[in-house]
Order: structure tokens, then sequence, then C-alpha cells
């Protein structure tokens, strides 16, 4: 008995060779586990390069259908209109226009003319989870605080609120280069009682007409200018030019009152639409969709294939559930706003903490970040791009002002 007994003893492991059995288990998980993580990011990169791909599709199949692509709406106080087509009419943006192109007409339609309670509709469409519009890398699709601190608009409504809303992880591009008024010039103006002439500078005019560092003044008459100029939104910083003072100067756009005072500006000149300071006025804004916008695929000069369509956008990545990075802080429906456009002007920039860069595209990705180019392509790009070359790929008519090369394979 004594004999089996021993004999069980010394078939047992001792504390050493349980401490290296361990040891050796812990040193296998640590190498499996960076395998692992590494092969759940390419499962999730693969997941949004898909997400944007449709995207992409749902424009491409607007402008086949309607004969143009959808328009960057009014601005970020506006929300979706489904009364109204998706033209330089419609005062939500480029989302809210493609819903019925990526099967999500009935979100489209949640306030319709049968909505007996307008707040409460434009509620649910505020908060609609959309599940193609949320990189998986970042966030699921759920609404997040608004931290905007606005009022919202809509048909029939001018004073909404809202505590949550979802947001889109994807921009449209806008253009190369944003254009800012000086400040002091557009002071004057919103100060003038006279009616008499103002000179306003622009820090960029596509098509070479000038130069980079020259600026095109226009004469406009501040007669035209609404007074209340108390309505401004925040956008971002204009990335391309600075006020007399040589700081950079913010670009602000201010917002038409209802749907009949939207109306009268979209169809303004572009003189008097650059005294309401109108970021959408076609000959300055060379992207693919862009305030009171109405692009035909024949206005790409540079082909489809060389211009961004749409892309992934930076979000600080402390921001991503409290809803407070500028650029991102606010319904996705909503017209032109930094939370559903993006610009070149800056290079793209992975996502990090306390970072503000509301203009960028950029992603959660550790290896770039996702565009879908006017022909329906996607490209993962780095975010070493050079950023020239980043600038020319924002501009649809980037090749009448020296050609494009090194385009992304």
């Amino acid at each position: 008995m004594l004999k089996r007994f021993n004999a069980v003893v010394h078939r047992a492991f001792t504390l050493v060779e349980l401490l290296v059995v361990i040891a050796i288990i812990g040193t296998l998980a640590g190498l499996l586990l960076p395998a692992v993580q590494s092969a759940r990011e390419s499962s999730r990169m693969t997941a949004c390069r898909n997400h944007v791909g449709q995207l992409a599709k749902a424009m491409l199949h607007h402008e086949s259908s309607q004969g143009f692509f959808p328009s960057g709406g009014w601005g970020p106080n506006w929300l979706g209109v489904a009364s109204r087509t998706s033209d330089s009419t419609q005062p939500g943006g480029w989302i809210y226009s493609i819903l019925p192109y990526i099967e999500e007409k009935n979100v489209r339609d949640i306030v319709d003319q049968r909505a007996t309670d307008r707040n409460a509709a434009y509620g649910r469409l505020a908060t609609a989870p959309l599940p193609g519009l949320a990189c998986p890398s970042r966030r699921t699709a759920r609404p997040v605080p608004v931290t905007s601190g606005v009022a919202y608009r809509g048909e029939g409504v001018t004073s909404l609120t809202f505590p949550l809303a979802s947001r889109s992880d994807y921009a449209a591009n806008s253009g190369s280069v944003g254009f800012c008024l000086q400040a002091d010039a557009y002071k004057g103006i919103a100060d003038s009682t006279t009616g008499g002439k103002k000179k306003v500078d622009f820090c960029h005019h596509p098509g070479g007409k000038l130069d980079k560092a020259k600026t095109l003044n226009i004469a406009i008459s501040a007669a035209i200018n609404r007074a209340d100029k108390s309505d401004l939104d925040y956008i971002g910083a204009c990335g391309s030019c600075t006020g007399s003072s040589g700081t950079p100067v913010d670009t602000r756009i201010a917002n038409p009152a209802d749907l009949a005072e939207g109306d009268v500006w979209r169809k303004q000149s572009a003189a008097e639409k650059v005294l309401r300071s109108d970021n959408g006025i076609p000959d300055l804004q060379d992207g693919m969709a862009y305030r009171m916008s109405r692009l035909q695929a024949a206005s790409v000069f540079d082909g489809l294939s060389n211009v961004y369509l749409i892309g992934e956008k930076y979000v600080s990545s402390d921001a991503y559930e409290s809803g407070s990075d500028p650029g991102d802080n606010g319904p996705m429906l909503t017209g032109y706003s930094a939370g559903n456009v993006r610009w070149g002007y800056e290079r793209p920039v992975a996502d990090r903490e306390r970072g503000l860069h509301p203009t960028a595209f950029g992603s959660a990705h550790p290896g770039g970040w996702n565009a879908a180019f006017g022909d329906g392509s996607v490209k993962t790009i780095n975010y070493d791009i050079d950023a020239e070359l980043h600038k020319k790929l924002s501009s649809r008519d980037d090749i009448k002002r020296g050609g494009l090369a090194g385009a992304p394979p």
C-alpha cells in the first residue's frame, strides 16, 4: 500500500514545474495576442472598406438616376426635408439624400407630411442608427450626446434640440482648400448700413486663374445683407488664409432662417452668396459635395478616378462616446458641416487623444484611412501621403492647374 502511495506522489507536478508551465502558457498567449488583435483589425478594416464602397456606389447610383451627385445641404443647423428632392433645394446633407440608395428610405421618410408631431419625428430621425455609417474600429451605430449647443431646423420647426443623435464616421469630399472671408472685411460688411460697395478678400479660386499667394477681390453690395448676424455656426479653422493681423481666420457660415430664405439664397449670384459667407459657392468649392451644390459628373474635369468622393473622417479618440469633438458634435443627417464633409487642405490624421482636426480626413485604423474615388474604387491611403498630392486628389479640376501625378495605385 505504501509503495503505491509513493508512486502516485512521484507522478504529481512539483511547484516549480507548474510555474514553468504557467510561464510558457503566458509567453504563448503574449505572442498570440498581437496576432489575434491584428486579425481582428484586418477584419474591421475590410468591413470599413465595404462601408465606404457601398456609400460610394449609392452616390454614383444617385448621380446616374438623378443626373447629379447629392447636394452637401444648406448648413449645420438644418436637418433633411422629406418633401424636397436632393439637389440644392435640399437642406439636409448628402447622407440624408442617399438613404433610399442604401435601403434606408424608411429613415428618410420619418418626417413626412403625415407627421403630426414634427418635433418627435425629427427626434427619431436624429437618433436613427445606421450601421453602414459606422466604422467598426471606432464605435457601433448608436446615438451619442449632442454637444454642438445649437438649435436645429427642419420643415415646420426652427428650434429643435436633441440630447442624443447618431453620427457618421464617413465624410464627403468638399474640396482641396476652404475659403474664408477676412475677419475685418466681413465685420465691415455686416455692420454697414450705407449700401455701399465693399471689397472682400478670398484665399482661393479654382481653375488656374490665380496663384496661391494671390487673392480674388469681388465688389459686393452691403445693402442685400440680412441684418441678423447672430446666427453663425462653427465649421472649422480655415487652413488656407489669414486675417489682416496674420492669424488664421475661422470659417463661419450663416444659415438661412427658413426654407423660403434658403430658396432665395441658392439662386443668388456668387457675389451675393459671398456676402452671406456661403461656403458652397460652386466656383470656389472644388470638391464633390459642398454647400447648396448640384454637381454633375461632367464637371469633374480631373476624371472621376482622380478625385476623392468620400472618405473616413478624423475624430479625437477620447470623444467617440462623448460627442465632444468639434467635427463630430451634431446629428449626421444635418446639412453641410464638418460632421459630414471634410476638406483636403490638411493632411489626413490618425485618431488620437485630445487632438482637434475637425476639417481633416482620418480614421481609427493604424494602417491608414479608406477613401472612395469618383469612379467607385476604394483605396486605403497612408497618413503620410504627400500634402500637395492630398490636396490635388481633393480637387475635381486640379489638372487645370498643373496636372496630377503620383496618385495612389
